[in-house]
């Protein structure tokens, strides 16, 4: 539910001595021939680029890189269902704020769906990484709310993926973080459900994060 080349998911694609590299990590991705790729485009992202005078791409050079690379592209989530069936590899590029914002489709446990229905048949398996973003960039800006918010769409996310681990009885599922942010202590809560919070700072801290395992081979990781 962030941009497509924020770090986390550029790291499975791109290789690259910057995460700044934002040019090259896009390039690399569109022609990645990756099954599928979701995600929103950055908000800085301009309509067109500035190419020819090195000022870098636009949202129109983005998606005609990805369509230069295979990808069949939706930009709308009405667009998606239309591309389940394609034979080649398919990118979701959606407007910012999309897929974080609870009020408006798609919802990430959504995308998640049809990332496990589109790679279900595939003969060695597949691979599938979906990140929330909400926790971080929450506990950044201090928004309790929006942490919870981050929560429960990975909550949605898991009970997909769980469900189909019990089912096939093949699938591997791993939950955890790349860090915490905040130092938060939750203070206290109520039967409104309101919570109370303290924080020690607005940055990354050096707190472990927990690494949750279940299904096939489960038994391996502690």
């Amino acid at each position: 539910d962030s941009y497509l080349w924020d770090a986390t998911m550029a790291a499975f694609v791109a290789h690259v001595a910057s995460r700044r590299m934002t040019d090259e990590v896009i390039r690399q991705m569109a022609y990645s021939r990756i099954d599928l790729l979701a995600g929103e485009v950055h908000e800085s992202l301009p309509a067109e680029g500035g190419l020819d005078d090195g000022g870098g791409l636009g949202l129109r050079e983005v998606v005609d890189l990805f369509r230069q690379g295979g990808f069949a592209v939706a930009r709308t989530p009405e667009e998606l269902p239309g591309l389940a069936e394609a034979e080649t590899p398919v990118a979701a590029l959606f407007e910012p704020g999309r897929i974080a914002d609870p009020e408006r489709a798609p919802e990430l446990a959504e995308l998640a769906d049809f990332a496990l229905e589109r790679l279900a048949d595939r003969p060695g398996g597949f691979f599938l990484v979906v990140e929330t973003e909400e926790p971080d960039s929450g506990a950044h800006r201090r928004e309790l709310s929006r942490i919870v918010r981050g929560i429960r769409a990975l909550d949605q996310v898991a009970r997909r993926v769980v469900d189909r681990a019990l089912a096939d009885g093949s699938t591997l599922v791993l939950v955890t973080a790349d860090h915490e942010t905040g130092g938060i202590d939750l203070l206290h809560g109520d039967a409104e459900h309101r919570l109370g919070g303290r924080w020690s700072t607005d940055s990354h801290t050096a707190e472990p994060v927990p690494i949750y395992a279940f299904g096939a081979g489960a038994e391996r990781l502690s």
